[in-house]
């Protein structure tokens, strides 16, 4: 476990020339939690833009009940609703309280910004503050895992910074994890190869080598029906330059010399 590891997501206002935190979510990887709501907010001008209205304002703590006529009021008492000033503290403690922090956020651009700009111009950004955000998506396009393959995020959280970050923290294990299982894949499958490596060349067992090979590098998921179909008694010279997912799979064919 990586304990430098920190996830963010913010609910913001932008205007393509500002961007405005109105909340902020984080959780480290060992699970402690920050969340604040900016106090200091153009309420008026966030409850007016309609999407804001919708998907972030029912998130937030509200003083009363909140009707399709009625303004909603924040509820400048909650102990989450806090001053920008407040939040720019507390959120650089949480941050630098872990050695080397690691950002991590999904769709994270914004987020980043949104972060930076609590302490005005680049140059203000406290010391041993991350200057960039890793991005989870990048991770799922590289790894090519289809959004139904992906942890769903209940519905009912969707927006809500803390419930976001949460998230987000669950689809990097979940990632990191898929990972890990791939590349022990990889292995298994060079030692079925390997331990073929001196039996008599069959070539239906060399297609079906070269077909989990050529999956493995498409990254399609390897099954155990799929190796238990390799007899490892069949005849394949196996040589790869090194045991990992960037390095490619090189299988060289030649029967066994038949001894008369």
């Amino acid at each position: 476990m990586e304990d430098n590891l920190i996830y963010h997501d913010w609910e913001f206002l932008e205007d393509g020339r500002s961007i405005v935190p109105i909340s902020v979510g984080m959780v480290t990887e060992a699970g402690d939690e920050y969340y604040a709501v900016n106090a200091d907010m153009p309420w008026l001008r966030v409850c007016g833009h309609p999407w804001l209205r919708n998907h972030v304002v029912p998130h937030l703590p509200l003083a009363g009940e909140v009707g399709p006529d009625r303004m909603p009021v924040l509820d400048l008492l909650h102990p989450s609703v806090k001053t920008a000033r407040q939040i720019r503290q507390e959120v650089r403690g949480f941050i630098l309280s872990h050695p080397r922090p690691k950002l991590w956020g999904w769709y994270s651009d914004f987020d980043q910004v949104a972060l930076a700009w609590l302490y005005g111009p680049m140059i203000s950004l406290p010391q041993g503050m991350p200057m960039r955000t890793s991005d989870v998506q990048q991770e799922i396009d590289r790894l090519q895992v289809p959004d139904k393959e992906l942890p769903q995020q209940d519905p009912d959280g969707l927006h809500d910074a803390l419930s976001d970050v949460r998230h987000i923290r669950v689809l990097h294990r979940f990632l990191r994890q898929l990972e890990q299982q791939r590349v022990q894949q990889r292995q298994n499958l060079s030692y079925q190869m390997a331990r073929a490596a001196e039996a008599r060349m069959d070539l239906q067992t060399t297609r079906m080598l070269a077909l989990l090979v050529s999956r493995l590098d498409n990254r399609v998921e390897i099954s155990d029906a799929d190796l238990a179909a390799v007899d490892s008694d069949r005849l394949v010279t196996y040589r790869q330059s090194q045991l990992d997912q960037a390095s490619p799979l090189v299988i060289e064919y030649r029967p066994k010399e038949v001894q008369t």
